[in-house]
């Protein structure tokens, strides 16, 4: 309706037309095409957010599965590391013994030593 469609009308439909106008909104019948086409646009946006969501939703994960995965590797190398500095100070603890006696001037026990014949 544009005002050029009141000045063409006959008082009666003029009156018909701006008592149309002054209708409480519930009075006003909307045509079923453009419910429909309402319809389609709130479930197309509601698609596009369901998609963000869920997009949003998968980026959590992969960032969530990669912290886990690093997190999982550094426990992993830690635990490298110290069974790996373990077994080196456990092998200089045995160098450390077997050296000990020579440095105090006594041979190893088990070995023979050359100055200390036994029975001598």
């Amino acid at each position: 309706m544009t005002p050029d469609d009141d000045a063409n009308a006959t008082p009666t439909e003029a009156g018909s037309l701006t008592a149309a106008r002054r209708a409480p909104l519930s009075n006003i019948r909307i045509p079923s095409d453009w419910l429909a086409w309402r319809f389609l646009g709130l479930a197309h946006m509601a698609g596009l957010v369901l998609f963000i969501v869920m997009m949003a939703g998968f980026l959590w994960y992969v960032g969530h599965i990669e912290r886990q995965e690093r997190q999982t590797s550094l426990l992993r190398d830690t635990d490298w590391a110290q069974q790996s500095l373990k077994l080196s100070l456990r092998e200089l603890q045995a160098h450390l013994v077997r050296l000990a006696p020579s440095v105090a001037g006594r041979p190893a026990p088990g070995s023979r030593h050359p100055h200390h014949a036994p029975g001598r």
